[in-house]
């Protein structure tokens, strides 16, 4: 990996010696490219969307990340969700003459910025998408920061294997000089990254609009529930300017919204009681990241909110916590 193209400066997150199977590449010309040619994963398509509010301090970064790729998606929609900046217009000026990109400006500045309306933007952006064939269909933040061969190297992974449905790579969160791996399990992926195989994403009906965020979770579960694999591919590094978690700068507010998420999900106590112990004892701050996930958990609870999962839906997700918490137990192998 060369220090001089990679956003990581030539760190190496690949495990030595493990040998995958590369498919083939085609090259077909590219209106706007600066070469003329890409190269074409022989076993299909992908477009890209990408919802953006108010990010014209950093999205130029992720912009010519994506230019950058050894393998380039047909299509990439960016949809201006309501910004009161200025990312709209350097986005368009930047990718002026490049066909393959273009902006969508959604009027939304009267809506909530909340992850309901992330939604929203990402359907407007598949929207604009209608007049074009794909097979894969992936959804990128805008402070996320690729290496020119993230898209090559991930097709490789949804061609070795069939039923992966869902999959992305592994953030590192870039905040106060430091470079901070996410905790995420490998059987999800961040939202922030994920690529969906077309067929899973019209099992799982699309993505569903939530207040507070968990839309990419709940796409997970569906999609397991419907017999496809999801995981994050760990030797797969992204960067990620910033905490992962909006509203970061108050942790314990943050981590309370967090347990108000899973309650929506629909999480069995017990297994939340499991993972709030586990945040608490390795989520900064110590403690009280697994206090407040707990607390926000059981305040939903308490005030009976509506969940987002259908009974059976749900039902699914216990069962898979279950296997889970005896798998810890020792009691049995996890599925």
């Amino acid at each position: 990996m060369d220090g001089g193209n990679c956003p990581f400066g030539g760190l190496k997150l690949v495990n030595e010696g493990v040998a995958r199977p590369r498919p083939h590449y085609l090259c077909s010309s590219r209106p706007g490219s600066a070469t003329g040619r890409r190269l074409m994963p022989e076993h299909g398509s992908f477009v890209l969307v990408t919802p953006a509010r108010d990010e014209a301090d950093g999205i130029l970064e992720t912009v010519e990340s994506v230019i950058a790729q050894s393998v380039r998606p047909d299509r990439w929609v960016i949809v201006d969700d309501g910004s009161s900046d200025d990312t709209a217009a350097l986005v368009s000026a930047r990718i002026a003459g490049l066909g393959w990109i273009s902006v969508v400006r959604r009027h939304s500045a009267a809506e909530p910025a909340d992850f309901g309306s992330k939604v929203h933007a990402v359907e407007a952006g598949i929207a604009a998408l209608n007049d074009v064939r794909y097979d894969y269909l992936g959804t990128l933040d805008a402070d996320i920061v690729l290496d020119p061969d993230y898209f090559e190297r991930l097709f490789e992974e949804f061609a070795r294997r069939p039923r992966l449905g869902i999959a992305g790579g592994h953030l590192i969160e870039e905040y106060d000089g430091r470079r901070v791996r996410q905790r995420i399990s490998g059987n999800s992926v961040s939202g922030a990254v994920q690529m969906f195989r077309r067929r899973t994403y019209e099992d799982i009906g699309g993505l569903r609009p939530m207040r507070l965020g968990g839309e990419d979770s709940v796409a997970e579960i569906l999609a397991r529930m419907h017999g496809w694999e999801v995981e994050t591919l760990f030797d797969l590094p992204v960067r990620h300017r910033g905490r992962v978690l909006s509203g970061s700068v108050r942790p314990a507010r943050t981590w309370f919204v967090r347990g108000i998420v899973n309650r929506s999900l629909g999480y069995a106590p017990l297994f939340q009681l499991s993972v709030s112990g586990y945040r608490a004892a390795v989520q900064p701050p110590y403690v009280i990241s697994g206090l407040a996930m707990f607390a926000g958990f059981l305040w939903a609870m308490l005030r009976r909110d509506a969940l987002a999962l259908k009974p059976d839906e749900v039902a699914y997700l216990r069962a898979e916590q279950r296997r889970r918490l005896w798998a810890m137990a020792g009691w049995v192998k996890p599925a």
